[in-house]
């Protein structure tokens, strides 16, 4: 099962809350991947463009067929005119005339294979590149619902700090009362509380702020106010997943769409360079054609105009032939679209080696803040367990009037850091986990469909 849709299909759910759609509903992760996927601007494009190069290849392959096209034009012509058949004058004559006609290309220097093998890869390139554009949603998505995660983590943490130091100012103001401490200390204290609530409000803010940019990814109404269960992951699976830089880069070069799109791109300018080098080959064309007329004009000897079947057959007429072109001098336009097409062909091999680098850069610098991550969160567990231990002594110490409001307060800022940076820790690793992913190409967007 892919790494990315095991950790979220354990308990991911989302909860939006409005007048809308969502009112009251649970959106789970995967339910919001497929609105996100549905409903993306780019994402849409890019289907769009998909479309596009399917009618091209089916464009390029009617060039092995022929072309066929029927006409039909009619006259009225005013006046007296002067019937040639029978000698006579006739008044206002109409003629219809009408035909049908075929074309077929026996050679074209194969050009026209070029240009079909050229559309298929184009359309392969089209397909990689919506995908990418796919795994660029799923990417976004999850990295905005992690962070709203993160956001209410450390909000709760922020309240419930600020409720903790609310209960201790009672405890002091005790003290104080009896003597065991200064007055300073109380005031010291709504000080730390007033600055606490200033943190809190902004934690409000910044989840605030995330909330609206995850509302905006799943395109739902502005406003919509979102509430999101808590994951229940294995943090220790991921501390202890191994990673592997000289695995992964191969992995990335059999599965990111982007390589595999550019590779495409690259078959695709090898066909525009042949179908360029077309140009200096010989064209043969063959065509038929048939056809008939209708004219009021035409007349018996009776002067009655002559039936329409009769006419007909009487005019039909019917043809047949061929055209060769053989190029001799072009003003050098071969020669220039033969120059064009390589130049675009080149191009796209230097962007392929471009993109290799790049490639192999990114999936380097996961793995290594993969690695990084995975230390810090077992080093943040061990800092919090040490200053859990720390605040505890702090706290008795403080409560029986044995240790200075300075002290405690450091105690207690250090555990509160080092729940934070705990949280933290395990939210960037699974951050990372995604990251690595969209960097090796391996996230699976079929299983969120």
């Amino acid at each position: 099962m892919n790494p990315l849709k095991k950790s979220w299909a354990l308990a991911l759910g989302l909860v939006a809350a409005t007048t809308g759609a969502w009112a009251q509903e649970a959106l789970p992760f995967e339910q919001a991947a497929k609105i996100a996927l549905d409903q993306n601007i780019d994402l849409k494009q890019q289907q769009n463009n998909l479309l596009s190069a399917e009618a091209d290849v089916q464009e390029r392959f009617g060039a092995y067929t022929p072309s066929i096209s029927a006409g039909l034009f009619g006259d009225y012509l005013l006046g007296v005119q002067f019937n040639q058949l029978t000698g006579n004058v006739v008044s206002n004559p109409a003629q219809v005339r009408g035909g049908v006609q075929a074309n077929y290309t026996l050679f074209n220097g194969f050009g026209r294979q070029s240009l079909h093998q050229q559309a298929k890869y184009q359309l392969e390139q089209q397909k990689e590149l919506t995908k990418r554009s796919e795994e660029i949603v799923l990417f976004n998505l999850a990295s905005q619902y992690l962070q709203v995660l993160l956001d209410q983590e450390l909000l709760t943490i922020a309240e419930r700090n600020l409720g903790e130091q609310v209960d201790n100012l009672k405890v002091i103001e005790a003290q104080v009362e009896a003597g065991i401490r200064p007055i300073s200390d109380k005031y010291d204290r709504d000080a730390q509380i007033k600055n606490l609530e200033i943190g809190v409000l902004q934690a409000q803010n910044q989840l605030a702020n995330d909330e609206a940019l995850l509302i905006q990814t799943l395109q739902l109404e502005p406003g919509t106010a979102v509430s999101l269960q808590r994951p229940v992951w294995s943090i220790e699976e991921l501390v202890n997943r191994p990673v592997d830089l000289a695995t992964l880069f191969d992995e990335a070069m059999r599965n990111r769409a982007d390589f595999l799109a550019q590779q495409a791109g690259i078959a695709s300018a090898v066909q525009g360079t042949r179908f360029a080098h077309s140009g200096y080959f010989p064209d043969l064309s063959v065509y038929a054609y048939a056809g008939s007329r209708y004219n009021t004009s035409v007349t018996d000897t009776a002067d009655v105009i002559i039936p329409l079947g009769s006419q007909l057959d009487a005019f039909f007429t019917s043809s047949a032939g061929f055209s060769l072109n053989i190029p001799l001098y072009s003003q050098f336009r071969n020669q220039s679209a033969v120059q064009r097409a390589r130049v675009i062909e080149d191009n796209q091999r230097l962007t392929l080696e471009n993109l290799e680098r790049t490639i192999f850069t990114e999936v380097q610098q996961a793995t290594l803040n993969f690695e990084t991550f995975q230390q810090s969160v077992t080093a943040a567990e061990a800092q919090l367990k040490a200053a859990e231990q720390a605040f505890e002594i702090q706290k008795e110490r403080f409560e029986l009037g044995n240790t200075d409001l300075l002290t405690y307060n450091q105690s207690n800022t250090l555990l509160v850091r080092s729940e934070a940076e705990l949280i933290s820790a395990k939210y960037r690793l699974m951050f990372q986990e995604i990251l690595l992913e969209y960097f090796v190409g391996t996230l699976d967007v079929d299983s969120f469909r």
